[in-house]
């Protein structure tokens, strides 16, 4: 699993930004902050590897409308996306990994929507007030190649394909902590779910003939639990309780396949999971897909053990 997401700040208000003075202090009007996260796990082997880094780039550098190229620049990472119309291309150089991938399949699109806007694109992210703009590329073709440095110290490139997907979510809110699931059924149907601290749900059901439903409400059960690098515990391993049918099933669990796909942000102290699991139609048994999960703090959340959102 390759994970990797560009948080672009445009504010020193951002709790993210203001954890680094340094940085923030600098920060011009023009000028935006930019915190590059990734990740690497092989579940063959147990190798994983995360890394985050910062830096500020002036706004005008960071996106070519010509080419619809997102460009970014770290002390140790240089990176971009582009978009065709079609198909993305995603490239990344630096001395610890690099990567070069080309997406088929980015036209179709699954937008999220949410009961407070009932507007495709728009979705509440945890208590009123926090807006998102919100959509994702479900169903992306992924090949190329992915140079890294293996568990030996040794560098070394393999080309590499399979399925993908790309999520894009901006606006104004500060929430930053939610449990989030992304089922990838096996026959191309896909679903998303939010489940936030303050009760508020959103979920997004797309067949794979690209038929959208939208569900409001279900319910996420805390299956087990770890702890991160920083001390911080975060649930890991979900059972997921569906008001409509989805693929012939409303119950599902999710297993994954490590307790270390970790990602730690340093100047915060603030760790979460961003992993990869197998999924389970508890109807049948049957091993419909896998799952990709985000959980964070128990202590932000209040689902642990015995706390008022755990099931």
């Amino acid at each position: 699993m390759l994970f990797d997401v560009i948080f672009k700040y445009d504010s020193k208000l951002n709790p993210f930004v203001m954890a680094q003075p340094e940085i923030a202090t600098k920060m011009g009007p023009s000028q935006s902050y930019i915190m590059l996260q990734m990740e690497l796990s092989n579940y063959n082997t147990g190798f994983h590897f995360a890394d985050v880094e910062r830096a500020l780039m002036n706004r005008t550098a960071v996106w070519d409308s010509n080419t619809n190229t997102l460009n970014y620049k770290t002390a140790n990472y240089t990176g971009s996306w582009s978009y065709d119309g079609h198909n993305l291309t995603a490239k990344l150089k630096s001395q610890k990994i690099s990567y070069n991938l080309h997406m088929q399949g980015g036209s179709q699109v699954m937008w999220a929507k949410d009961r407070t806007y009932n507007k495709e694109g728009f979705i509440q992210v945890g208590v009123l007030g926090n807006v998102s703009f919100y959509y994702s590329l479900p169903r992306l073709i992924v090949s190329g190649n992915i140079s890294y440095m293996d568990e030996s110290g040794n560098s070394k490139t393999v080309e590499v394909a399979g399925q993908g997907g790309v999520d894009r979510q901006w606006g104004d809110f500060s929430t930053s902590a939610w449990e989030w699931a992304s089922f990838r059924f096996n026959n191309g149907a896909r679903v998303n779910m939010y489940n936030f601290d303050g009760l508020h749900q959103v979920g997004t059901y797309q067949k794979a003939d690209g038929s959208t439903q939208w569900l409001d409400n279900f319910t996420v059960k805390q299956n087990g639990y770890a702890k991160a690098p920083n001390g911080d515990w975060f649930s890991l391993g979900w059972i997921y309780d569906l008001p409509i049918d989805i693929e012939g099933s409303k119950y599902f669990t999710v297993v994954p396949f490590s307790k270390n796909d970790t990602v730690h942000i340093g100047p915060t102290n603030y760790s979460y999971y961003e992993g990869a699991g197998r999924l389970i139609d508890d109807m049948t048994g049957m091993h419909v897909g896998s799952s990709i999960n985000e959980s964070m703090d128990i202590a932000i959340l209040h689902n642990g053990p015995y706390d008022k959102n755990q099931h």
